[in-house]
């Protein structure tokens, strides 16, 4: 089974693991894999350079697989 649509989630506004959350996305991207961050993830000002879709309550119930 693969996975196509992935929401990463994080730590509520704590950059402690924005490195970390940006290397699994980046690593998802070489996956093919379409990314979302979570809401709140999004809101870290650590993750701000990265462009991807946020993912919010209705995403998880509609697209998110994983």
């Amino acid at each position: 089974m693969s996975y196509k649509n992935i929401a990463v989630f994080g730590k509520y506004q704590d950059d402690s693991v924005a490195s970390h959350v940006a290397e699994l996305v980046s690593f998802l991207l070489t996956q093919n894999v379409k990314v979302y961050l979570g809401d709140t993830t999004a809101d870290t000002e650590a993750l701000n350079n990265l462009s991807l879709e946020r993912a919010t309550d209705e995403d998880l119930a509609n697209v998110i697989e994983l």
